[in-house]
């Protein structure tokens, strides 16, 4: 026998074949809704112009009494502002802590003799705990100061 009669043919296996069935899905339409346009109305600005009979000088001295006006309008504004905040440093009501007027018993920091010699004029200097240091006339400032870092403010005199 040959090597060739002892392999044996290996039998065919079929499959059977199994049908999936189709499921239709419905189709849902979705309504359109439409946005309604809303037209934003244009507003023009006028256009001032000024007349070529003018003079050069005329037209300068227009501009310049345009410019003053505006100026004092925010002058008034500036010095209403000023106002309000001077009311509240005076009543010191705002203020979490009113300032030390002399920081008594204590040691002036050493720090502060360099501004001494900066401003011999200076009569008193206000410190804040994180030691910054105002001159008198900035009072209003160094209160806001104080009071953002929720400290006392110490005044040192001369």
């Amino acid at each position: 026998m040959s090597s060739k009669a002892k392999t044996q043919a290996k039998p065919v296996v079929e499959t059977p074949v199994v049908e999936t069935p189709v499921v239709e899905t419905p189709v849902v339409e979705t309504p359109v809704v439409e946005t309604p346009v809303v037209e934003t109305p244009v507003v023009e600005t006028p256009v001032v112009e000024t007349p070529d009979e003018l003079t050069d000088e005329q037209k300068l001295a227009k501009l310049k009494a345009d410019a003053d006006d505006a100026l004092a309008a925010l002058e008034g504004e500036i010095g209403d502002a000023e106002s309000e905040a001077e009311a509240d440093v005076d009543t010191q009501g705002n203020y979490p802590y009113a300032p030390v007027e002399e920081a008594k018993g204590e040691q002036e920091p050493e720090f502060l003799k360099q501004y001494r010699e900066a401003y011999p004029l200076e009569a008193e200097f206000l410190v804040t705990s994180d030691g910054n240091v105002f001159l008198a006339q900035g009072r209003g400032d160094a209160l806001n100061h104080a009071r953002s870092l929720g400290t006392e403010l110490k005044t040192y005199k001369a």
